[in-house]
């Protein structure tokens, strides 16, 4: 530290200082003689006034103590491995698992003595190591290779700092992020790259791809593609399977027609039992292969049994029936099961949705029919029709009545209510519908509770009125829709007419059933969670626990209990979170896994079931080929150099010839008042007090 004073007048004034210290201590020492001191004693305490006033006058001139303190920054030469499992998929794995480690760590202490060493990996996450390479105990173990997150958390960590050089130790594939060469644009460092991997083509056979849909239902089949590769392998021949349980749903020969053999197999698989269902798509390995482990892929699909069951009753054959199951038919969603009324005896609890043709009919009211969707409290949805019993129907308090006196009928155009707001209904539905043929809809007055929600009003004629053609209405938590007309058979029709496809009569009829067949939750207790994870993802499940008002309450205590396919059982508690509860299980192996939630609250205890899986990352195994042009590029654009790790050493001399990779010496210019320093304060306190007590001693004043 170097310390000097600075004063905003010119330095003479030092001098006027000076004097006026000396002249003080003359007059009052050596000019004043009613003090008869020895003459040693008056030079003593004359030196003492001197120098006190000189320093106080000194101090008026508002002096500042500059200090320049210089500090050094060392460069920073980062070293980064690739930790992914990629590199250990060559044929040098052994090598990369010991010498290979051994070697990256002597290069580390080699540079530590000039300069400042950080070590890191990379792969799905960037890490920092606490010391060298020695200390990491998990390496090539990571799933994915994402360059950006190296190139974005170098940055953020590193930024204003003396970072010499960065070397990556890479084989050069990534799988995850942006481009390399674009992530690494704000890097203004050298940057340089030591060449791991094989760039050789080996003989290996590769699952590339298996693209198959999450979600499959009973009975159904479902596709399955299946992308396989083959290298340096022609000639030969594998055996493509996929099997569930053990038992082999589809096999096939491959034959290996090139050394870059790659082939598109479809496969359609039936869904035989429901629940989440593991299917494994293997292709026999080869004895001169490279790896097995690209070999096979385990895909999970979830097989619904749950599709909706909608229940179409009717009193007589009519057209508008066939359009109803057409329609119906086209959503998988939906499993539509149509019957006489007469021949139904069924119980409705069943179903999601009844459908009602003509029922009530004229002369057969089918009251217990009726009288057993009351009590199920299904959903239902009239079509009334000229064969419908107008006053049977007004006695069902479905939330409209119909006032008629004689059997007319008008034809009624349909027209939207703009004001319509339970569902949204699709552009060319809504198209259709303006240029649709009338209904046969009962002339009379039609009346509506409040809680009704009119969808299209009748036009008759040219005349819109407010008469409803299609209605809804809700009551408690039983949701009913009437449409007060027959003839949508003509709309089907219409639409086919229009645009050759059924399209928008079927989005009209599968949004009305989507909207009166959903049932609000009810439940007091609910397990929230995604039913997939990756292997690497740690599990996260919410809870929501409500009291008999439908109250978010957290207070009980909620119990998880995991089950995997071997019946071990992991039980956990749930945390509280705001008001609901929340719980990281970490993260668990591949495979299949059911649950069960468990809370108390007052004297009933709810439970919730369900089921995830955990699916494989093979990502790392399909490519295994190193990419050095890629590192190539990446040194050349960061003004630096690929190695290989027989060079290593090399990386030493290379950063010592380099003449901008040097220490930086920073300065640092503080002001303080002079004032301020307390032990300016205490010697003057301390002349003073040295002066007065001596011109005591000697009985002065």
């Amino acid at each position: 530290m170097i310390l000097s004073i600075v004063i905003d007048f010119s330095f003479w004034f030092i001098l006027f200082c000076i004097a006026t210290g000396l002249s003080y201590a003359l007059l009052l020492y050596f000019r004043n003689r009613h003090e008869d001191f020895p003459r040693w004693l008056n030079a003593i305490m004359g030196v003492i006034r001197f120098v006190t006033v000189s320093i106080i006058a000194f101090l008026l001139l508002s002096p500042l103590i500059k200090s320049v303190t210089k500090s050094y920054d060392n460069p920073v030469i980062l070293i980064v491995q690739d930790n992914s499992q990629s590199i250990i998929l060559s044929s040098d794995s052994a090598y990369y698992r010991t010498e290979y480690i051994q070697s990256l760590n002597n290069l580390y202490h080699n540079l530590l003595e000039n300069y400042d060493v950080k070590a890191f990996t990379f792969g799905e996450r960037f890490q920092r190591l606490n010391g060298d390479f020695l200390n990491q105990t998990d390496f090539f173990e990571e799933k994915l290779t994402d360059f950006s997150i190296l190139f974005k958390d170098i940055e953020n960590m590193y930024a204003n700092r003396n970072v010499g050089a960065l070397i990556i130790a890479t084989d050069g594939i990534y799988n995850q992020g942006l481009d390399p060469l674009y992530a690494m644009n704000n890097i203004n460092f050298p940057v340089y790259t030591l060449a791991l991997g094989d760039t050789n083509l080996r003989k290996d056979v590769i699952l590339s791809s298996v693209n198959y849909n999450k979600i499959a239902y009973l009975g159904n089949k479902f596709p399955v593609e299946v992308i396989i590769k083959a290298n340096e392998l022609n000639g030969n021949r594998s055996k493509l399977s996929i099997s569930r349980g053990g038992k082999v749903v589809f096999s096939k020969y491959i034959d290996f027609t090139d050394d870059n053999f790659v082939q598109s197999v479809l496969v359609e698989i039936e869904a035989e039992e429901s629940g989440l269902q593991r299917y494994r798509v293997q292709l026999s390995a080869l004895e001169e292969e490279v790896s097995a482990d690209n070999n096979r892929v385990d895909m999970f699909i979830d097989i619904l049994d749950a599709r909706q069951r909608i229940l179409l009753l009717y009193d007589a054959p009519h057209p508008d029936v066939s359009a109803l199951k057409q329609a119906i038919k086209s959503n998988y969603h939906f499993q539509v099961e149509e019957y006489p009324a007469k021949d139904f005896f069924e119980p409705v609890s069943g179903y999601d949705l009844i459908i009602l043709h003509q029922i009530p009919a004229l002369n057969r009211p089918y009251s217990s029919i009726l009288s057993n969707i009351n009590s199920a409290q299904v959903p239902v949805w009239f079509i009334l029709s000229s064969g419908s019993g107008i006053a049977s129907f007004n006695q069902l308090n479905t939330g409209l009545t119909i006032n008629t006196q004689n059997a007319n009928y008008n034809e009624a155009m349909p027209v939207m209510n703009n004001d319509f707001v339970l569902f949204e209904l699709p552009g060319k539905t809504k198209q259709m519908l303006e240029e649709a043929p009338p209904l046969i809809a009962p002339f009379g007055q039609y009346k509506l509770l409040p809680t009704s929600n009119v969808l299209l009003h009748q036009k008759i004629g040219k005349v819109t009125t407010e008469i409803p053609l299609l209605l809804f209405n809700q009551e408690q938590d039983r949701r009913t829709g009437i449409i007060t007309g027959e003839g949508i058979w003509r709309w089907r029709l219409f639409n086919y007419s229009q645009s050759e496809d059924h399209q928008a009569f079927n989005e009209l009829i599968n949004r009305i059933i989507q909207y009166l067949s959903v049932r609000e939750d009810k439940r007091y207790f609910r397990i929230i969670s995604k039913n997939r994870f990756i292997e690497n993802e740690p599990v996260t499940l919410n809870a929501e626990v409500y009291n008999k008002s439908y109250e978010l309450i957290n207070a009980p205590e909620v119990e998880l209990e995991v089950l995997d396919i071997e019946h071990n059982r992991f039980s956990y508690a749930f945390g509280r979170k705001g008001k609901g509860y929340v719980i990281d299980a970490g993260i668990f192996p591949v495979g299949s896994y059911s649950y069960t939630a468990r809370v108390t609250v007052g004297d009933e205890i709810y439970t919730e079931q369900g089921e995830f899986l955990v699916e494989s990352m093979i990502i790392e195994k399909i490519n295994t080929v190193a990419n050095h042009n890629l590192l190539f590029n990446l040194a050349r654009k960061g003004d630096g150099k690929m190695l290989f790790p027989q060079q290593m050493e090399q990386f030493v001399d290379l950063l010592q010839e380099r003449g901008d990779i040097k220490t930086i010496t920073f300065s640092q210019k503080r002001y303080n008042e002079l004032t301020n320093i307390i032990w300016v304060l205490i010697m003057i306190i301390g002349l003073l007090s040295v002066e007065w007590f001596i011109r005591k001693y000697l009985g002065s004043y």
